[in-house]
């Protein structure tokens, strides 16, 4: 069992003055309990996403999938919620990884936009897994062009091509997308990719 009150006590010291916790964020993502490196590693990822290594990263992004797997029984989920759980909100750990990796630098984690699409491709409602590989793979204030696009950048747009409910049903796709200078509706991203033949 993980440290519940230590995770959740990091927690609400976070979400109530992020600048002044950054030097325990530091320490808790080296922490030996499992629950406190996840609550201080999506926390660093939101509100000091810079701080965030490779490594840490990297723990993030293989607890995402494993706790996205219908077999998974680990406390970890649960013991999150309870952690994050501040009286009237609380997080589920897989959706609020994908978020917290949605925040990282474009480019920092380029080994996490295949697996998340892959994730997405499995769980189609899950859009916070598809739009992280797009915040990760595309700068906000961009105007990428078509016939620019890096093969992992034209493979994840192309994945969301392929899916309408991504377009019809997540209202954040639009904003995400326009924050980039792609186009942000399924018909014009169809012509963005077909401007080169891809």
């Amino acid at each position: 069992m993980s440290d519940v009150p230590r995770a959740a006590s990091l927690y609400r010291e976070v979400t109530a003055d992020p600048i002044s916790a950054l030097p325990q964020l530091r320490r808790g993502v080296a922490d030996p309990d499992e629950l406190v490196r996840h609550v201080a590693a999506v926390q660093l990822a939101f509100h000091h996403p810079a701080e965030l290594t490779g490594a840490t990263t990297s723990e993030l992004l293989e607890t995402l999938l494993r706790v996205s797997e219908m077999s998974d029984t680990s406390p970890l989920t649960p013991e999150y919620a309870a952690a994050t759980d501040d009286g009237e909100n609380c997080w589920d750990l897989g959706q609020h990884i994908a978020l917290a990796l949605a925040r990282l630098p474009v480019g920092s984690a380029d080994f996490a936009v295949p697996k998340l699409v892959a994730l997405w491709e499995r769980d189609r409602q899950f859009y916070e897994a598809v739009l992280a590989a797009i915040a990760l793979t595309f700068a906000e204030g961009d105007r990428p062009r078509a016939s620019a696009l890096s093969p992992p950048q034209r493979a994840v747009l192309a994945a969301m091509v392929e899916d309408e409910p991504v377009w019809d049903c997540c209202v954040a796709t639009a904003q995400l997308l326009q924050a980039r200078g792609l186009p942000s509706s399924r018909g014009g991203m169809q012509s963005f990719l077909g401007a080169t033949g891809g």
